[in-house]
């Protein structure tokens, strides 16, 4: 196994990021995740930060939005393109993050302040127009966030044996995230897991100090697709004829 800092270099070299953003990016959820921790002695700074409609709800939203419409984009590229199961799969992608953003937010309701709907108040745990919160609708969710956690962390190390590639043409470029995001997913897998192994009950704590992994899952998403679509616009730059040069002058006739 090659030491760690090459293989961030070789992922960002292969994502045409510098190596030291590179090196940032996969820091970043580590060492934010830790800084949160001793911030919970400070009720109003983590209250802040985490509770409902503060910044790190807000920073998920966009994360989520902008990843839908990035989403949206690859989707329309590849159906050009020809390659119609990446477009459908980018199709499916766009519109979980699009859905996403709107159950982060609650679909703009404590910012309109429309009542819940009579249908729902009995049956949603939070009282709010959100689907995530009715039944077991939750307990899914959780299994998804903890399924992406988990495949974002190894899939590039898994991919550097597997090689995917070699079963599908340009699978690794649309579904396997370089290495220096695979923190962002790896604080996702690790909170739900312990979530559910040894913090099952909910707390204020535990449950705001949540707001920040769902922002790392969304910060994972958008970034992986971002550079997914600034590939496929380069390669297409690549690919256009070159413009002829006109001398100057140059008249035409």
């Amino acid at each position: 196994m090659q030491p760690l800092n090459r293989l961030i270099a070789k992922s960002a070299r292969e994502w045409h990021v510098p190596v030291r953003m590179a090196t940032v990016i996969f820091l970043a959820p580590l060492v934010v995740s830790l800084l949160l921790i001793p911030l919970r002695f400070d009720k109003a700074v983590y209250k802040f930060l985490l509770d409902e409609d503060q910044v790190f709800e807000w920073a998920t939203f966009a994360c989520f939005a902008l990843g839908g419409v990035v989403g949206l984009a690859i989707a329309q590229s590849q159906r050009r393109a020809g390659n119609r199961w990446a477009a459908a799969l980018y199709l499916l992608f766009a519109a979980m993050m699009i859905f996403a953003a709107g159950e982060e937010i609650s679909w703009g309701q404590r910012v309109v302040g429309f009542e819940t709907p009579a249908e729902l108040l009995d049956i949603n745990k939070q009282e709010e127009f959100t689907l995530h919160n009715i039944g077991e609708t939750l307990s899914l969710f959780k299994a998804a966030m903890m399924v992406i956690g988990l495949f974002g962390s190894v899939a590039f190390l898994a991919n550097q044996a597997v090689h995917i590639e070699q079963y599908w043409s340009g699978a690794d470029a649309l579904l396997v995230p370089p290495l220096f995001l695979a923190t962002s997913f790896f604080v996702v897998f690790v909170y739900r897991l312990l979530r559910l192994l040894i913090w099952r009950k909910s707390g204020f704590t535990i449950t705001a100090y949540g707001e920040s992994i769902e922002f790392w899952l969304s910060f994972g998403l958008l970034g992986f697709s971002a550079l997914v679509w600034r590939r496929q616009w380069v390669e297409q730059r690549q690919r256009l004829p070159a413009r002829p040069v006109q001398r100057a002058g140059a008249t035409d006739g």
